[in-house]
């Protein structure tokens, strides 16, 4: 009878064990899957920061170049009118002569 008893000890232990892996197996499985939910997300979040960082800096470049343009043609008068000076100052200046 005792042999009998560990026998069924040994199977209700089994049985227990292996209700008890499946669960340990379905939790992993569950985590595991919330894991790769949130990398995904960081991945798509990620990829989208860096898609609307290429577009800012995309505008800020061509604000930047308008500038550059505006100034240029702004340094570009003023070295025109800077040139008309000199040039009056050489030739007596006022408009007198």
């Amino acid at each position: 009878m005792d042999v009998e008893r560990t026998i069924a000890f040994i199977l209700e232990h089994q049985a227990k064990l292996s209700v008890h892996q499946e669960k340990a197996a379905e939790l992993h499985d569950r985590e595991m899957a919330g894991i790769r939910d949130q990398l995904r997300r960081a991945v798509e979040l990620s990829v989208r920061e860096a898609r609307n960082e290429r577009k800012r800096r995309q505008e800020a470049d061509a604000r930047l170049q308008e500038s550059d343009s505006r100034l240029e043609a702004m340094i570009d008068r003023i070295g025109q009118k800077l040139e008309g000076l000199i040039d009056a100052l050489r030739h007596g200046g006022n408009g007198a002569h």
